[in-house]
């Protein structure tokens, strides 16, 4: 709950590729032949490896060849303690081979970011790294609609189309905002790592964790500010002259009411229109707006008791 307000993330981004789980035998995996002189078996080897990062190898859900990735050393210590030990292989040449459900968990997310996503073809000069042009190519984002609940206590956001590319989406950019994937390699570990349940699935909540604040709340918050200002802005001071007409001085709660039923005097009572007299007196005499009366009386007594909370 962010300023009072119920945050709700509603949908899926991301579904990983479906895959079939293969339990390798250590023989097997000791004698397999991933590197050749012309790489024919192999469909993606990283070219520029991440820091702090380690070489891992599994079967490209697509075609069956190898992919070569690297993966943050936190990352790899997430899956080995969800999946075991017994599912990593150490390879002679350093590299770690992925076996049975770690490797099927990994190989369909890598599918989803270098096919779904559209990560290997977006590299138009296979240099490895994907430019701002190039990124504008990948179809790593969704389309969102959102706005605030009829009872003013809930801001909501809900994915209505997915897999599109920058260029198509809302005026939101609304994954990994600013901070764009920069290969596939970056995609793959900051995917792993925000689908904390381990599912196929990247939901509206996981995928707005990508972002600098790693609050899906906050998010929401911050475009509800851009996309809907005045309702917002309406909301809450509605929440806070709720609040103001349970305060124990009468006047302000007569002016607290005035100002939620929208200036209407007849909507309160003659002993609320009593201790309004002076108010409602300016008012009639030289044509003020009621609701400005009332707001700029408010913010005077409050300032007076230092109820500054509400303002």
């Amino acid at each position: 709950m962010i300023h009072g307000f119920n945050i709700i993330a509603r949908g899926t981004a991301f579904t990983s590729v479906s895959t079939n789980i293969i339990n390798h035998t250590e023989k097997e995996m000791s004698e397999e032949k991933i590197f050749s002189s012309d790489n024919s078996s192999i469909s993606y080897e990283t070219k520029h490896q991440l820091s702090n990062s380690s070489l891992v190898a599994f079967n490209d859900p697509t075609n069956g060849k190898y992919a070569i990735v690297s993966l943050e050393k936190s990352t790899l210590s997430m899956l080995k303690s969800h999946f075991g030990e017994s599912d990593f292989y150490r390879r002679d040449d350093g590299i770690t081979r992925l076996d049975n459900k770690a490797e099927a968990y990994v190989s369909g997310w890598f599918g989803d970011i270098a096919y779904k996503r559209n990560f290997l073809s977006a590299d138009s000069n296979n240099d490895g790294l994907l430019s701002d042009g190039e990124y504008g190519n990948t179809k790593n984002s969704f389309s969102i609609i959102g706005g605030i609940s009829n009872d003013n206590k809930s801001l909501y956001e809900n994915i209505t189309d997915t897999y599109i590319g920058g260029s198509e989406g809302s005026k939101f950019k609304t994954y990994r905002e600013n901070n764009h994937a920069q290969s596939i390699d970056d995609e793959l570990n900051k995917t792993l790592s925000i689908n904390t349940d381990m599912d196929n699935e990247i939901s509206l909540k996981e995928a707005y964790s990508a972002d600098s604040s790693g609050n899906y709340e906050k998010v929401i918050y911050r475009h509800a500010k851009e996309m809907i200002p005045q309702a917002l802005k309406d909301a809450m001071m509605m929440e806070k002259l709720k609040k103001l007409e349970e305060h124990n001085n009468e006047k302000i709660r007569a002016m607290a009411k005035l100002l939620l039923e929208k200036g209407d005097i007849e909507k309160i009572s003659s002993s609320e229109k009593e201790l309004l007299t002076d108010e409602l007196l300016v008012v009639k005499e030289d044509g003020s707006n009621m609701t400005k009366v009332m707001n700029d009386k408010l913010d005077e007594m409050l300032k007076i008791e230092k109820y500054t909370e509400y303002l």
